[in-house]
């Protein structure tokens, strides 16, 4: 089947890319867009940086879709993804925006107990890793069954405020790999 309608504007193959005038040879490509999720399994590398996971957005349509679609990608899961249409893209956008201003109205950072008596009671020690790269998210150690204890592996670059939100980052994860061997 030949193709006769042009790509969207928002193709990043645009017509002349796509090498064929082909209907099952026309896939559609928008931009790529990468979060970083700080909060979610930071993965070692061989060089010993610690990257942190990520979602890959992306705008897309296939052959023989009529609309296009958002993709999000989750690769350190192994490559999982979800395709939406538009609409559920943007009702997944307003139920985005309901929990960060809930979460921005609501927060109350000053009712914390302090990070000592959190690693206390988590049995958690942090150790500063001169190998890190500031940016690095870190990493935890050790043992996840409740009565081991974990290490949090940080940068030594860190200030004294991003410290303390990277170690409690990492305790989450800790808690939850905790909850799951319960």
């Amino acid at each position: 089947m030949e193709i006769t309608a042009p790509c969207p504007a928002w193709c990043r193959l645009r017509a002349d890319d796509h090498g064929a005038d082909v209907l099952a040879d026309r896939y559609h490509f928008g931009e790529e867009h990468l979060v970083e999720l700080s909060r979610h399994n930071p993965e070692k590398q061989f060089d010993d940086r610690v990257l942190p996971g990520e979602l890959q957005v992306i705008l897309e349509q296939a052959p023989y879709i009529r609309t296009s679609q958002v993709t999000i990608i989750n690769e350190d899961r192994g490559g999982t993804y979800g395709r939406m249409s538009l609409p559920e893209a943007r009702r997944l956008r307003r139920a985005l925006g309901k929990l960060i201003a809930m979460g921005e109205e609501c927060a109350t950072p000053d009712a914390l107990p302090t990070l000592d008596a959190v690693l206390a009671d988590m049995r958690a020690k942090v150790a500063e890793d001169s190998n890190l790269d500031s940016q690095s998210s870190g990493y935890a150690l050790g043992d996840a069954g409740a009565e081991g204890w974990a290490w949090l592996c940080v940068s030594a670059d860190l200030a004294p405020d991003l410290r303390e939100e990277t170690v409690r980052n990492l305790l989450v994860d800790v808690f939850e790999k905790r909850c799951k061997a319960l």
